[in-house]
């Protein structure tokens, strides 16, 4: 019961934060979203969530079966390694996403400001 609270109270949070910020920005008379930006940024999104678990799916097979057949050692499941790790990734994402804008392979185009 709790997994599908949170599945469902995740997408909820996600439309009540953009509906606050549609009515601040409505209230302050500021010009933050079109309808043409707002149904692209949203395709796009749940495009990549729908890409990004499909691959995610493929790559823990993947990575299964190479830990299985290979691996050197094995990381213990232990919060302090849960905690570590997740500033570790964190890290890691923030320089390779910095890295992007300046190394245009890296992401392929800008993506993080409107074209206006």
């Amino acid at each position: 019961m709790n997994d599908l609270l949170l599945t469902i109270s995740i997408p909820v949070f996600f439309f009540f934060a953009i509906a606050i910020e549609y009515f601040l920005s409505r209230k302050k008379k500021v010009k933050a979203f079109t309808f043409n930006s707002t149904i692209s940024n949203i395709s796009i999104g749940v495009a990549e969530r729908l890409l990004s678990l499909s691959l995610t799916g493929v790559f823990y097979s993947i990575f299964t079966y190479i830990h299985q057949c290979f691996a050197f050692f094995t990381i213990k499941e232990t919060l302090s390694t849960w905690i570590v790790l997740l500033f570790l990734t964190d890290f890691i994402w923030y320089w390779y996403h910095r890295f992007s804008h300046e190394i245009n392979i890296l992401l392929g185009c800008p993506h993080s400001a409107s074209s206006k």
